[in-house]
């Protein structure tokens, strides 16, 4: 049922960025869709490219390697290789929820707080930016899981997925919050648009944040209670980006 849900969201942003699309040439307002600044926006403000992008680190990266690979996938055979491979079912579960996250053989490798040295995308840049305190841990705890694996340690094997799975929800809480806040010092219209599409984006992902209890009905509530109005963007204000900050806080301890 949620993944159908996730489905008909998705196959609709892309239907309304198309209709926006139309406009590109125009110039955006309220109740008009066009460009507001360099970002194409729809006739509520909202950047869909954006929300669509940041909603699908959710759905692959965020779902697909915290709730599938390291968790049920966990359970796959560890006791003999896949037919015609020099690997067994849980390795490959596990080497697939790497690759998810990076293309890198070191992922962040050289990285300080100040300097990313690597080239990362989605899920892999946002641990950098929005996880300081653990972003080096991450790829120790790969590589700890994957020794695990090869000892059959089971207790470290999921010691060590729990671990990387809770920082990648923390950084997708964290990313909310950044945006939200980017929404509040934002010095143009442009700049707050593209800020709350980002956010909203990441928002609509805690949904998958199942080690923190986080519901669908959370997201979507604090997705309404932002642009549910007629004039979506155009209607924010301080208190809403609060309301929603707050709500995030809370349900991830931050």
């Amino acid at each position: 049922t949620e993944t159908t849900s996730v489905l008909a969201t998705m196959e609709n942003d892309f239907e309304d960025l198309a209709a926006a699309s139309e406009h590109v040439n125009e110039t955006a307002a309220q109740g008009q869709a066009g460009k507001l600044g360099t970002y194409l926006v729809d006739a509520r403000g909202i950047e869909i490219v954006q929300v669509i992008q940041k909603s699908l680190i959710g759905a692959l990266q965020l779902d697909y390697i915290g709730n599938v690979l390291l968790a049920d996938g966990l359970s796959a055979d560890n006791q003999k290789l896949v037919d015609g491979k020099n690997y067994s079912a849980l390795e490959h579960n596990w080497d697939m929820a790497y690759a998810l996250l990076t293309l890198n053989p070191i992922y962040l490798e050289g990285s300080t707080n100040d300097t990313r040295n690597t080239v990362e995308f989605g899920m892999g840049s946002y641990v950098w930016e929005y996880n300081k305190a653990n972003y080096a841990k991450i790829y120790p705890a790969f590589l700890k899981g994957r020794a695990a694996i090869v000892n059959n340690d089971m207790a470290e094997i999921q010691k060590q997925a729990t671990f990387i799975r809770t920082e990648f929800e923390k950084t997708m809480a964290n990313s909310s919050l950044g945006y939200l806040n980017k929404w509040k010092t934002g010095a143009t219209d442009a700049a707050r648009a593209h800020a709350i599409a980002e956010g909203l984006g990441f928002i609509y992902s805690l949904r998958f944040a199942k080690l923190h209890g986080v519901e669908a009905s959370f997201a979507d509530e604090l997705v309404n209670g932002l642009i549910g109005s007629t004039n979506g963007f155009w209607d924010l204000t301080n208190e809403k980006i609060n309301t929603a900050s707050h709500a995030i806080q809370n349900k991830f301890g931050r």
